[in-house]
């Protein structure tokens, strides 16, 4: 399942840096890279079995994601991460990240909410720890 997490982060990541005019045609390739590797070292920070459980509940949304921790730390790490890295503003990169971090999630949480998803349920993330 992560890989398919990973794809959707990669590719939301594209349509949003693309077509965003605040962001030089120059810088926009350095910004999906620096936002996709990102957000997927902050998700796989996440991967381990003392956290597991809370990233599971945070991609299917079985709890609000106005106080989500893991929410916040992605969100935080992606803005710093374009202010950093691509020397984008910190409001154009707060704005940037707050759209995507909500996009992905909202999609993956459909995802695993659809009972006809097979690959995408919180059985298949927590999996792996499970046989450890």
């Amino acid at each position: 399942m992560t890989n398919e997490i990973f794809g959707l982060v990669r590719k939301y990541t594209n349509d949003v840096i693309n077509k965003n005019p605040d962001i030089p045609d120059e810088k926009k390739e350095l910004a999906v890279e620096t936002i996709t590797e990102t957000i997927n070292d902050g998700i796989k920070k996440y991967l381990n079995p003392s956290n597991i459980i809370d990233l599971a509940e945070t991609l299917s949304d079985r709890r609000p994601t106005g106080n989500d921790v893991i929410l916040s730390t992605l969100q935080e790490s992606v803005v710093n991460s374009l202010s950093n890295k691509v020397g984008l503003d910190s409001n154009i990169s707060s704005g940037i990240a707050s759209a995507l971090i909500s996009i992905i999630v909202n999609d993956i949480s459909g995802k695993m909410n659809d009972p006809e998803n097979k690959n995408f349920n919180m059985e298949s993330l927590i999996e792996p720890f499970c046989k450890q």
